[in-house]
């Protein structure tokens, strides 16, 4: 089911996992939701029929989202459409070096914080994966421990571990 209220407008795709909610305003995507599943969900994953809803001058907006999480969802490359997401400055930044991982690149968050130039700021590079509100359009996925172990993810670790397969990734 989707709805729309103003220039705001949300995708909702059914999943084998659950469903995946795309909200926009118009002009960027600005949430994402992912369904909370268990480390023993079934390894095959599909993605049923989309519903979109919103004027017709959302819908190339609604439409790149649509394709960028189908593509995200199977582990390939699309184009990212316009995002919106607000934080402190600081979560800002990591999500900014988040999304300069290309597909299959992996980084630790102590890594993260050395790029952002704060190398003892690992702790707080992973409060701000948590409190990312576009999971699958911010790759916080391709954040690990130092020790190469997952950590954490705001989808939980099934969903980490299924994304990062489908990007050629080899979980530990």
């Amino acid at each position: 089911m989707s709805r729309a209220a103003g220039d705001a407008a949300y995708l909702r795709l059914e999943t084998s996992w659950g469903v995946v909610d795309v909200f926009t305003d118009g002009r960027a995507v600005i949430a994402c939701s992912l369904p909370e599943i268990g480390d023993s969900v079934r390894r095959n994953f599909s993605l049923g029929s989309t519903l979109l809803f919103g004027s017709s001058r959302q819908r190339p907006l609604v439409k790149m989202a649509d394709r960028f999480v189908r593509a995200a969802l199977v582990g390939e490359a699309a184009p990212v459409p316009p995002l919106r997401f607000e934080g402190t400055p600081w979560q800002r930044a990591v999500w900014r070096v988040l999304q300069a991982l290309s597909r299959g690149e992996v980084a630790s968050y102590g890594e993260v914080a050395a790029r952002m130039g704060h190398p003892r700021a690992a702790r707080a590079v992973g409060a701000a994966c948590g409190s990312n509100p576009l999971p699958l359009f911010i790759p916080c996925h391709r954040i690990v421990a130092a020790n190469g172990r997952l950590g954490g993810f705001s989808g939980g670790l099934a969903w980490k571990r299924h994304l990062l397969e489908r990007e050629g990734v080899t979980c530990a």
